[in-house]
């Protein structure tokens, strides 16, 4: 399972991101993300959709921004963007505006794109607002040939149904913004994406692998019991930072440093759960 780290920084310098999974905004990031493209192991780029779905009828997340590019101009520059950049190992993900736009619009930007270079890897992402939960334009994507769709937030009262159809085509499934622990555990995802790592920094939050804090406010660690500060700060000092807390509030990009070892430490705990219980599973038939 990879993780794909969102979420603003200015600085391909940034010790805890060498290596790593990014997705970037083509909404908010147009330039850095391509200029830190070597930077990273693989890339991922969002059209930015999510925003202009806000401001009608999917009000998830973060508040809808108060003042958008029109959205045909922004269509134009992605196309642009990816044009400029097919020689580049990116996945692209498609502007699924369907809360805005009909789907006779996106399907024909999708095939303007496709038409760039048929090898282009431009995600779909399936929201049951496109065929009111019936799956139909699932099927028909993968029918097309689609090995790697995405699903949003919206969709997760239909992932069982979801998940059956993708594992049977083997499609690959990026979850957008679905790193909660019980969701990476209980499905097959090949990719999901978050940007807690970044926000909670931003705020002063630490993420911790502790059943007792999964989260604390850097502020309020002096007002923790004597224990749980050691223990805090013993997690901190094996992440390479001994000064422990008062490291971290010293300096931002630290906080990131942790927060994307807890990201990986979520990863591997949901892929050691899926082995084990595929373990157990085998076993059973033995007994």
């Amino acid at each position: 399972m990879k993780v794909f780290l969102a979420g603003a920084i200015t600085s391909s310098h940034h010790p805890g991101l060498k290596g790593k999974y990014k997705l970037w905004s083509a909404l908010h990031e147009q330039k850095i993300a391509i200029k830190m493209l070597g930077h990273f192991s693989e890339t991922m780029i969002d059209s930015g959709a999510h925003s202009w779905n806000k401001t009608s009828m999917w009000q998830v997340g973060s508040p809808a921004m108060k003042s958008l590019p029109n959205l045909e101009n922004h269509a134009e520059a992605y196309k642009k963007m990816i044009r400029d950049n097919l020689e580049e190992k990116i996945i692209w993900v498609e502007l699924d505006v369907y809360a805005v736009k009909h789907k006779k619009w996106i399907d024909d930007l999708y095939a303007e794109v496709k038409s760039y270079d048929s090898s282009v890897q431009y995600m779909r992402v399936y929201h049951p607002t496109i065929d009111k939960g019936s799956m139909d334009t699932l099927r028909e994507w993968i029918g097309e040939g689609q090995d790697y769709i995405g699903i949003g937030n919206d969709g997760l009262a239909l992932r069982d149904e979801f998940f059956k159809i993708t594992e049977d085509n083997k499609i690959k499934v990026h979850g957008f913004a679905m790193t909660k622990l019980d969701l990476m555990k209980a499905y097959p995802f090949y990719s999901v994406d978050s940007h807690s790592w970044k926000t909670g920094s931003m705020y002063g939050i630490l993420q911790l692998p502790f059943k007792r804090f999964q989260t604390i406010s850097l502020s309020q660690f002096y007002q923790l019991k004597k224990q749980d500060q050691e223990n805090i700060n013993s997690h901190i000092a094996s992440i390479g930072f001994p000064g422990g807390v008062d490291e971290l509030m010293a300096d931002t990009t630290k906080t990131d440093i942790c927060n994307i070892y807890q990201m990986e430490h979520l990863k591997k705990s949901a892929i050691d759960f899926k082995e084990n219980r595929e373990m157990s599973f085998q076993g059973s038939l033995f007994e």
